[in-house]
């Protein structure tokens, strides 16, 4: 009790003195201002630098992190692939067939959409998708690609054209194409496919503005037509040469559209060539050459040869066209190519080879599995989908790269020269059969 008194004491003259001498503790309060405003600002100098130091220390984690969690990512070094997007979805896919249009005797297109309702992965012009088909009297589905003929840039649905692949006559008993027969024989509207997303090394780089010559030999127009709408749906001003190369007017694909693109767009030019025009093929009306696409001609229709060049078609226009142009001194890194055709026909071109030893292992290292290899098996391939170990397959027939798989002890024999170059060290395991005992990084 007593100590409280005190305090009300101390507190009733410490009022008084201030009330007594308020001119006094004004002019003193008035002095210390400046001091605190110095040590305010020191205080906010020291706290800022100390925030900075902790925003970028904290960016360099998160920097680290960000790296860490990339380099998990797995890495394609050659496969292209479209940026992503929410609804991007990896392995196969059920796609419903929209629409099924007749483009001539033996095409057509089929328009696709995705059955679960979710958005379309995006693709790069130029790439195609892989199917796997469940054609009646097969032991397995039989897995094929078919290139994208529409434009990049309309993801409401994707547009495959196929070309009905006829039992070729001068190769005994060849059979027709077994993909492409089942697509127009058992696939119509509201039907189901099984699809991979959109994928392929052989695609345009929409970010160039170099100018480009666009060469389809036949059904090979597929790819090309998917680049020419992905460039002028992008209002780009690049100078485009559509050269399209057919027999007569029977085999002109999509005529209406190129027509149509080209004259709406004055930087396309649309060159036709017949290499067999019919009676009823008109020059200047439906073609513009009676001759096969050669560079002799396009040395003639371009002012330089300082294009980037864009060519499908079969192995041996690839070829002649390849080489003439690199002959005419243009640039290997300016010629891109993809070659197509029936699989069964390259395989039965030639003799398959067979193993130099008579016992051959192949190990799988990734699989932890070595398995025997016997004459049945077309392919390294074919021997491992038998035993349940998965390689990556486009094409079949050596051109896509995306089988490529590291060899990483023993060689392999092709059945074919393959018309994609793998890297030192890696072969491709559609078109390949071992050489003797084999590693293989898979």
């Amino acid at each position: 009790m007593p100590h409280g008194l005190v305090g009300v004491i101390a507190i009733f003259l410490g009022f008084w003195g201030l009330f007594m001498n308020w001119w006094a503790f004004t002019e003193i309060l008035l002095g210390l201002v400046p001091l605190i405003l110095i040590l305010s600002g020191t205080v906010a100098i020291i706290a800022g630098v100390k925030l900075v130091r902790e925003g970028k220390s904290e960016g360099k984690k998160e920097g680290k992190k960000a790296k860490k969690a990339e380099d998990s990512l797995p890495q394609f070094s050659n496969m292209a692939v479209a940026k992503s997007t929410p609804g991007s979805i990896v392995g196969y896919r059920n796609f419903k067939i929209i629409t099924k249009t007749k483009e001539t005797h033996n095409v057509s297109s089929f328009y696709l959409q995705p059955e679960d309702g979710e958005a379309l992965t995006p693709f790069l012009p130029g790439q195609y998708l892989t199917f796997q088909l469940n054609v009646p009297d097969q032991d397995k589905p039989v897995v094929r690609c078919y290139s994208l003929s529409s434009g990049s840039t309309n993801l409401d649905s994707y547009r495959v054209t196929i070309k009905r692949q006829e039992a070729p006559h001068d190769l005994g008993d060849v059979p027709p194409g077994k993909g492409s027969n089942f697509f127009h024989d058992h696939l119509n509207e509201g039907d189901v496919v099984t699809a991979k997303p959109p994928k392929g090394n052989f695609y345009l780089d929409m970010e160039a503005t170099t100018p480009i010559v666009l060469i389809a030999g036949g059904v090979g127009m597929t790819p090309m037509l998917s680049m020419l709408e992905s460039v002028i749906a992008e209002k780009q001003e690049r100078e485009i040469w559509f050269l399209m190369g057919v027999r007569n007017k029977k085999e002109y694909i999509m005529r209406e559209e190129l027509e149509a693109l080209a004259s709406q767009n004055k930087n396309v030019h649309l060159k036709v060539f017949f290499s067999k025009p019919g009676i009823e093929d008109f020059k200047d009306k439906d073609y513009d050459f009676s001759e096969r696409i050669s560079v002799k001609r396009l040395k003639k229709l371009l002012p330089s040869n300082n294009f980037d060049y864009y060519i499908c078609a079969p192995s041996s226009m690839i070829d002649e066209i390849r080489k003439d142009l690199e002959k005419w001194e243009v640039p290997k890194n300016q010629i891109h190519y993809e070659s197509f055709g029936q699989a069964t026909i390259k395989k039965a071109v030639q003799p398959k080879p067979v193993p130099e030893e008579k016992s051959v292992q192949i190990n799988f290292s990734k699989s932890s599995k070595t398995i025997a290899w016997k004459d049945s098996y077309d392919s390294l391939l074919d021997l491992a989908e038998d035993n349940g170990i998965e390689i990556e397959s486009g094409c079949r027939t050596g051109s896509c790269g995306s089988c490529e798989v590291a060899c990483t002890s023993g060689s392999v024999i092709y059945l074919d020269e393959p018309d994609y170059e793998p890297e030192k060290g890696n072969c491709l395991a559609c078109v390949s059969i071992p050489k003797g005992n084999i590693s293989l990084d898979a």
